[in-house]
């Protein structure tokens, strides 16, 4: 039988809720819930940013495969849609020594728009285990909206994170 993988967005107490067809937003609150509060604000001065908590996002099996689940990736489309001033960053951490929790003042990580399908985010580079059973498994993807003084006001369009995998 297929696996079923969920996206879960997880909480500083490694519990995840499934965002695997739903939305992760970026605020000013370590929360999973999707509103309007605690929305990031443009900062008045240039040169400071303004950054939302981190999401925190790792792949949740749900039912296990035939065999195994491996070569977990992630990446967008190549493209910021989010306007001048707004940035996403991503990176791939540890999930046994790296995970802690939602801050403002993470710093490690990479554009998540230089992800893309051709040069995905290598999901699997720290807990190598393929997905066996059920679980989490691979790595977690700590991401950050960072927010600059020329961003314009207003909501923002969605944008897309995908994930794949192989199964045998």
């Amino acid at each position: 039988m297929a696996a079923t993988i969920q996206i879960h967005e997880l909480t500083a107490t490694m519990a995840g809720t499934d965002k695997t067809s739903g939305t992760v937003r970026f605020k000013l609150a370590n929360d999973q819930t999707v509103d309007a509060n605690n929305p990031i604000t443009i900062p008045s001065t240039g040169g400071i940013l303004k950054r939302s908590y981190t999401k925190q996002i790792r792949l949740y099996c749900s039912a296990a495969p035939d065999t195994q689940v491996d070569n977990l990736r992630a990446y967008a489309d190549g493209s910021n849609t989010f306007g001048a001033s707004i940035d996403v960053y991503a990176s791939p951490i540890n999930p046994q020594t790296a995970f802690t929790a939602n801050a403002t003042t993470w710093t490690e990580s990479t554009d998540l728009f230089d992800y893309t399908s051709a040069a995905p985010c290598d999901m699997d580079a720290y807990d190598t285990a393929a997905i066996t059973d059920t679980g989490y498994g691979g790595d977690i993807l700590k991401l950050q909206m960072r927010v600059g003084a020329t961003a314009s006001s207003g909501t923002l369009s969605a944008e897309t994170l995908t994930f794949a995998y192989d199964e045998i």
